[in-house]
């Protein structure tokens, strides 16, 4: 999770809002396991921060059904359909993600699919800016 590696960055900021109440955040629990996979090889000093980042990121934790997450996997990768999953079931309208190769990628795809825009995390703070403006 770039979040808790960098301190600045729009994954920070857009965890940093979604902690201050700006914004309404959900993780799926397979985000947490991969998160924590990929720190532990990449940046193991990032895991405090992270730690702290999921204990209050857990309370808005989305577990899709099984049944949810199989209908998903007709349109995205199987790898891939627990994460679009969990923010259809949270009816989210964005999935922010740094994930190229299997989430950008598609993004269309999903889009049309499920309604649910996957974007960089710096587009969804300039979309809640913009929505924010007077």
């Amino acid at each position: 999770m770039a979040a808790s590696i960098s301190t600045t960055g729009a994954g920070r900021e857009l965890v940093l809002r979604g902690l201050r109440g700006a914004l309404k955040l959900f993780i799926s629990p397979l985000v947490v396991i991969e998160s924590e996979r990929n720190l532990q090889k990449k940046a193991p000093r990032a895991i405090p921060v992270f730690e702290i980042f999921k204990q209050v990121l857990v309370a808005s934790s989305v577990d899709p059904s099984h049944r949810m997450v199989l209908e998903v996997a007709r349109a995205v990768a199987l790898k891939d359909a627990p994460i679009v999953a969990a923010a259809r079931r949270a009816r989210a309208t964005y999935l922010a993600t740094y994930d190229q190769k299997h989430l950008i990628s598609q993004r269309q795809m999903i889009q049309a699919s499920f309604g649910i825009s996957v974007v960089f995390p710096d587009e969804v703070l300039k979309a809640q800016e913009l929505a924010d403006a007077p």
